[in-house]
């Protein structure tokens, strides 16, 4: 006995899922090589087969109404069946129709078998006594691949003065499933079921026709051109007899109001399905309908009329009144403005200007605001991109930043794009209605023109010079100087100093000497900061300096005249007195120039006019006789002679005329062992004992 395979659901997710990857059918296995029988190891049924398990790919909402809305006709199935409604008009009671003839075609490589589901023929009726209103020749055939099939339906009412039909069913399966020896189960094709709406009626005139429409004035949602949306419509019977339906195409609104019935035809983006039907007493049907445009209108819908023919009855039919707009993406920046200027800035400081960005369209989209490459260091966006939902609104913040004193453009280039909705997305073979059907259009891009303005600071010192006057050298001074923005804008400056004396000694210590607070600041506008200047000069001289605040942004090679620039002067000394005249009283009188001789007062004054040495320096900071001993042979000496005089004579009397030369105050005083209370000299202290003889 000859066993068909053994439909597994999995059967049906693998070859689901195989045609939404693309491919329409599983290849063909080549045949058994000659001498082989299929009788030398026949394949057994299992009875217990282990099911694998399938991942189902899930369908979008788009996905499902284009499988449920596709027609019986269309190329994109593999079975079709053509017409897919059958109206057979009025009839008489227990008598057969006129025959219409229904065409099968087979797209598929594989020879099928077609047998129609008649109640009590080809299958077991659902209740006793049921028998089908419509008769198939022939009843079963089979169809070779690419070919087609004539089948000849007639219909035979059974009650008068009333509507009848019913879905015819076709169930079309590969021949070779008629036993699983022939099936293999890895690449199992499953039958395709096919429904075929026929109708007709056996009235002579009826006027008390009634269907309720839930909405008869039905708004698609806004979408871009390529994109389907959808609305469901509830039908209902609220009689007490079956009642008919019949959905004629859509009637362009505009056209139907000037007492036109123009059809749109291909041009019409609304389409109902199903187009006809039965309902049952107290029952309703649920009407699907599309919006598919193809080209946009923006803010002008689309408007068409459904009429509705209840019963056969088309002089006074139901309407049902669609709208929808297609849109493509359209934004608008800074309310319309075709050129947009930033706030005035100085070089070197970002000004920010906030622009708003709306979207005019009624559908979400995405954005992307580009500026050119060569401009890109000069304006910027924060966020360059984003998203907006139908007729939202952002702030886009937009940065001008010039490097020098002039006016800067600068072109901005937006691209909006329609956001691809998760519901919309399609695969498989009807994917192509979305590709066919979607117009090759570029996305709009949008120009804006961006122009700032860089100006110059308004920067000035106080004060505008600094005269130190004469400082005392190795000492630490500080001031300060105040740097005043007069503008409202924000300046960022550099602070750098340079040397302009003539002085050789202090240029060779001019960096070290003089030390700024900082060298790079900024000011904001209407505002003061504060730059210390701290000056410690190393050495006796004349110390000139030219400190300059220059706004960053200015290359050396640009003109000076943009910084702000000040003097610095001040004349390091060291505090020295000079012996000015020496005069003697003693009883013996000596000349005036032995004495200045003797007292070696030309070296005194050389020693105190030249420069402190480390030696000295050292001497000073000494603690201990020993450390003074050594370092006590290394200072330069002087002997203050006066003279030759008699034993228990007048002491000698030397008389010294001290003059301040320099700028500086001072303040003397002589040392002698008998002020520091010392009771014995120190060994060194003896001019005789410089060389020690011990």
């Amino acid at each position: 006995k000859v066993r068909p395979a053994r439909l597994d659901q999995h059967h049906i997710d693998i070859f689901r899922n195989m045609q939404l990857s693309g491919v329409r059918e599983h290849q063909i296995v080549e045949s058994t090589p000659e001498g082989t029988s299929l009788d030398d190891e026949l394949p057994q049924e299992e009875l217990d087969p282990q099911v694998p398990e399938v991942p189902v790919k899930q369908l979008s909402a788009t996905a499902s109404f284009l499988e449920l809305m596709l027609p019986t006709d269309s190329k994109l199935r593999d079975i079709t069946i053509s017409p897919g409604n059958l109206d057979f008009g009025q009839n008489s009671v227990l008598s057969t129709s006129e025959k219409q003839t229904v065409t099968i075609t087979n797209r598929t490589s594989q020879k099928v078998t077609v047998i129609w589901m008649m109640a009590g023929e080809t299958r077991i009726p659902c209740v006793p006594d049921e028998k089908s209103l419509f008769s198939v020749y022939p009843p079963t055939c089979d169809i070779r691949p690419k070919g087609q099939m004539d089948f000849q339906v007639t219909f035979r009412p059974q009650n008068a003065g009333t509507v009848e039909g019913e879905l015819l069913e076709v169930v079309v399966a590969q021949k070779i499933n008629r036993t699983f020896r022939l099936v293999d189960l890895q690449r199992f094709t499953p039958p395709w079921t096919i429904t075929l709406r026929g109708m007709g009626h056996t009235m002579a005139a009826r006027t008390d026709t009634q269907v309720d429409i839930s909405e008869t004035n039905v708004r698609f949602r806004s979408c871009p051109p390529g994109e389907r949306t959808y609305q469901v419509v509830m039908m209902t019977n609220p009689g007490d007899m079956p009642l008919s339906y019949q959905i004629l195409p859509a009637v362009d609104a505009a056209k139907a109001e000037d007492g036109g019935s123009l059809d749109l035809g291909d041009e019409a983006p609304f389409r109902a399905w199903p187009t006809q039907g039965i309902i049952l007493p107290h029952q309703f049907h649920l009407i699907v309908l599309e919006f598919a445009p193809t080209v946009a209108r923006n803010d002008v819908p689309y408007v068409a009329n459904f009429q509705v023919v209840a019963d056969y009855f088309d002089s006074q039919p139901k309407m049902i009144r669609v709208s929808g707009r297609a849109w493509r993406p359209q934004l608008s920046f800074c309310n319309g403005q075709l050129n947009v200027t930033f706030p005035p800035t100085c070089s070197g400081i970002a000004s920010t200007m906030v622009c708003a960005v709306k979207n005019v369209s009624e559908i979400p989209i995405s954005y992307e605001c580009r500026i050119p490459t060569r401009f890109r260091s000069t304006f910027w966006f924060t966020e360059a991109s984003g998203q907006l939902a139908p007729s939202e609104s952002t702030s886009v913040v937009a940065n001008f930043c010039p490097s020098s004193e002039r006016v800067f453009s600068s072109p901005m280039y937006c691209a909006a794009h329609c956001l691809e909705d998760s519901d919309n997305i399609v695969e498989g073979p009807l994917k192509a209605l979305l590709n066919s059907s979607a117009p090759s259009e570029d996305q709009p891009s949008y120009v804006l023109q961006l122009v700032g303005h860089g100006k110059g600071p308004a920067l000035s010192l106080e004060p505008d010079g600094l005269d130190l006057g004469a400082v005392k050298a190795c000492e630490t001074l500080q001031r300060q100087v105040v740097i005043l923005n007069s503008s409202q804008l924000t300046v960022r400056y550099e602070v750098s100093t340079k040397f302009v004396g003539k002085d050789a000694a202090a240029m060779l210590v001019a960096d070290e000497a003089l030390v700024v607070g900082h060298s790079v600041g900024s000011v904001a506008g209407r505002c003061t900061a504060t730059l210390d200047i701290t000056f410690h000069p190393p050495c006796r001289g004349e110390f000139i300096y030219e400190v300059a605040v220059t706004p960053k942004g200015e290359g050396a090679e640009e003109p000076s005249g943009k910084s702000v620039t000040f003097t610095l002067c001040a004349l390091a000394q060291h505090p020295y007195v000079q012996i000015a005249d020496l005069r003697t009283e003693s009883a013996t009188l000596q000349p005036q120039s032995m004495m200045w001789t003797q007292f070696q007062v030309d070296g005194i004054n050389e020693l105190y006019q030249g420069e402190v040495v480390d030696v000295e320096r050292k001497f000073q900071a000494a603690i201990g006789i020993d450390e003074k001993k050594r370092l006590v042979r290394q200072l330069k000496p002087f002997q203050l002679l006066f003279g030759t005089s008699a034993v228990e004579s007048s002491p000698t009397v030397v008389y010294l005329a001290l003059s301040n030369p320099g700028y500086l105050p001072i303040r003397f005083s002589f040392q002698t062992p008998e002020n520091l209370n010392l009771e014995n000299v120190p060994y060194w202290c003896d001019e005789k004992a410089l060389v020690d003889e011990r």
